[in-house]
């Protein structure tokens, strides 16, 4: 069946001269045939976008150019304004995409809207890994999401592009981890993540003393966010993964709608295996009922 759907492959790039170009042709040379290629020019100081200007003539790339370097998280941001397709996948300029990516991501979100069709829903795929720091190579499996290797991951990743401006966009409180935060956002609004346990992406990883730092520095910003997915004690096997939670945690959020008002939050707390405590964040106090049985 011919899909209609545009869908948007975003590149940020800064100064990636040498490989822009595989990047690009990468995206250029899908199975899916509907999509767009938006480039990010973050104020780059090399010769990158003469390059892209002499080497690639091809009407479905487009070019937005920021008058001043704002780091990638910046440039994320205007991936998502700038899109035109009704889903959006990203790509790092030092990457390469296989070229059914698109194609098994648009089929995995479309299997998932069709099973939750009121939920935000997204995907993530594998890759295969060169890790030219370590000089290794392996592969990323999208189910360890949130584990030591794998924290979040933008580039593995298709959203909605309306579903990403609900969320507010990228948090501009982060550099290298926007992908991460991003994740953890998507799924405290109980966001669905179709995965796709294969390896749609070649990604080429480097780490240094620069990425290093920053990457102290946002720690500090996800242990603030640990603290909150605590406060909210999510069912979310992910989220769990993150904020350190057990699975078998006896207290739970629900949300019903009191008085005509929707979105009131009940925490539920076991009381000596027998009665539940409930107490309506904003309205009464506390209240005591009996357990079914009781």
């Amino acid at each position: 069946m011919t899909k209609t759907e545009l869908v948007t492959i975003g590149i940020p790039v800064y100064n990636m001269e040498k490989s822009v170009l595989d990047a690009i042709n990468s995206a250029l040379n899908q199975t899916y045939e509907n999509l767009e290629v938006l480039l990010v020019n973050d104020a780059s100081t090399d010769n990158t976008m003469s390059v892209v200007r002499d080497k690639i003539h091809d009407s479905r790339l487009r070019i937005y150019e920021r008058e001043k370097n704002g780091g990638v998280c910046a440039a994320m941001r205007d991936l998502v304004n700038q899109a035109r397709g009704k889903y959006i996948c990203f790509l790092d300029a030092d990457d390469t995409m296989m070229p059914t990516r698109v194609q098994r991501q648009y089929d995995a979100i479309k299997a998932a809207e069709a099973q939750y069709p009121n939920r935000m829903v997204a995907c993530f795929c594998g890759s295969r890994v060169n890790d030219i720091t370590n000089k290794k190579e392996y592969i990323i499996n999208p189910y360890n999401l949130f584990k030591k290797d794998f924290g979040g991951g933008t580039g593995h990743s298709m959203y909605r592009v309306s579903d990403l401006k609900t969320l507010g966009n990228f948090d501009v409180r982060f550099s290298r981890s926007a992908d991460a935060a991003m994740c953890i956002n998507f799924l405290m609004h109980d966001g669905f993540y179709a995965m796709l346990d294969e390896p749609l992406l070649q990604y080429n990883f480097v780490w240094n003393g620069h990425k290093s730092d920053i990457a102290g520095v946002e720690e500090k910003i996800f242990s603030q966010l640990r603290t909150e997915v605590r406060s909210e004690n999510p069912r979310n096997l992910y989220l769990r993964r993150f904020a350190g939670l057990d699975h078998e945690n006896d207290y739970t959020h629900t949300y019903i709608d009191l008085f005509g008002i929707k979105g009131v939050r009940l925490l539920t707390i076991r009381h000596k295996g027998t009665k539940h405590i409930v107490r309506l964040f904003g309205f009464i106090p506390l209240l005591r009922i009996k357990s079914v049985g009781d």
